[in-house]
């Protein structure tokens, strides 16, 4: 545990640190039990916004009235990820600034790879709480300590994945300057292309979302709802919130400049993942009417652009689609792989690897239902190619798969 003087040097450093409390905070209002669970640990109380007392008390209340629209976001952009990771996501969940939301707890009962990863002053807190909390499946937890500006620290944490990578930004970017924006942008890119994956944002509407979602709790009460943000954060962190291209710019201009920082980008509903408790932070009158605004707000998910080749093979009883990008092979399977499928799988590796370079191979089972020795044989054949520091990560297998693997010993060949 940090002592309490060590604490206060973090939380002088990272001034941020105060602002992590509020989405623990709003999760164990509502009872999320992981969050109950975890700030029984860490006895997190709500924020005060500096400069309140400061205001009439007219004004006073009015943006502590705001102050529950603003935090039913934390709450919905929380649960709708998990949810949009469970139903579409692949591989290690990274949650790259993330605070001290209990996800840990819910991917250790849920048996899926998580990777917290935040600033020092945040993660001696988080890991010392939910280290006490985790029971079955802590295995699957890690936690870093990392600067998202820093590639090397997001590399070290990535080193404990599981395949590919999901990266998810929850409340990081609106704190970010212009030149930190490109840095993280180009860092994450650089981690998907090392480790493939996908990157999944929900910070680029932020200045849109609060105003739609004050306006369906609170409508006519205030003209700019990023008055109550700026007075809420502006003394917890030396940057103007949301200020930056990505978080206050048009869909258009933000597209614009995510294609300019080397990333193909697609937009998906954020309701079509919300379930029905998905604002229970709201009064029970308004929370139809805040979900409601969520038919326009979208998940940014983004893949890096260009430098990917395809290969594919399709038949009645085998598929593989293998995408080479950088030093990356990664590795669909569907099917079975058996003595009459395996040749195409080495005909179709042997095309990708033509080049050379291949550092790093993803192996994606969650939808092959069988393998034989024929298959091992060309897995085996795709370890001996690689150079020395090379790795093979095989993940989704199944148990039948998983006990071929133990019984022949290549578990102790492949990260799975």
């Amino acid at each position: 545990m940090v002592s309490n003087s060590r604490m206060e040097l973090m939380q002088e450093v990272n001034p941020v640190f105060l602002t992590a409390r509020a989405s623990l905070c709003v999760l164990e209002q509502v009872k999320d039990e992981d969050a109950v669970k975890l700030n029984s640990k860490l006895k997190c109380t709500m924020p005060e916004a500096p400069g309140l007392d400061k205001l009439s008390p007219q004004k006073q209340a009015m943006f502590k009235k705001l102050a529950v629209a603003i935090l039913s976001m934390f709450e919905a952009r929380y649960k709708a990820t998990n949810d949009y990771f469970f139903k579409e996501g692949e591989g290690s969940f990274f949650d790259l600034a993330c605070g001290l939301v209990p996800r840990s707890l819910l991917f250790a009962r849920k048996g899926q790879k998580y990777i917290g990863a935040d600033l020092p002053a945040v993660m001696a807190s988080l890991r010392y709480a939910a280290e006490g909390c985790l029971e079955a499946g802590k295995e699957n937890v890690s936690f870093a300590e990392v600067d998202a500006t820093n590639y090397d620290t997001l590399e070290k944490a990535a080193a404990a994945a599981d395949g590919e990578l999901f990266i998810s930004t929850e409340g990081l970017f609106p704190y970010l300057t212009e030149d930190e924006v490109k840095e993280v942008c180009a860092n994450i890119r650089r981690l998907l292309c090392e480790h493939g994956g996908v990157w999944v944002c929900t910070d680029f509407e932020v200045e849109r979302w609060s105003r739609r979602i004050c306006s369906a709790y609170l409508s006519n009460m205030i003209s700019d709802p990023r008055e109550y943000m700026q007075l809420s954060e502006g003394e917890l962190s030396d940057v103007k919130f949301a200020a930056n291209s990505l978080c206050k710019g048009s869909r258009d201009s933000i597209k614009s400049a995510l294609d300019g920082f080397g990333f193909d980008v697609q937009l998906v509903p954020m309701y079509d993942y919300l379930g029905e408790d998905a604002v229970l932070s709201l009064p029970e009158d308004r929370r139809e009417a805040a979900r409601d605004v969520y038919k326009d707000i979208s998940f940014w998910v983004m893949t890096p652009k260009g430098g990917a080749e395809s290969f594919n093979t399709n038949g009645k009883d085998f598929s593989a689609e293998l995408t080479r990008r950088s030093t990356l092979l990664t590795v669909n399977l569907t099917g079975r792989l058996d003595t009459v499928t395996a040749p195409d799988l080495l005909k179709l590796y042997r095309s990708a690897v033509r080049e050379g370079g291949i550092r790093r191979i993803n192996i994606n089972m969650r939808k092959l239902d069988y393998i034989s020795s024929a298959g091992l044989r060309v897995l085996m054949i795709m370890y001996k190619e690689l150079p020395s520091n090379g790795t093979v990560n095989v993940y989704n297998a199944n148990d039948s798969i998983r006990e071929i693997f133990k019984t022949t010993g290549f578990s102790g060949l492949f990260n799975y």
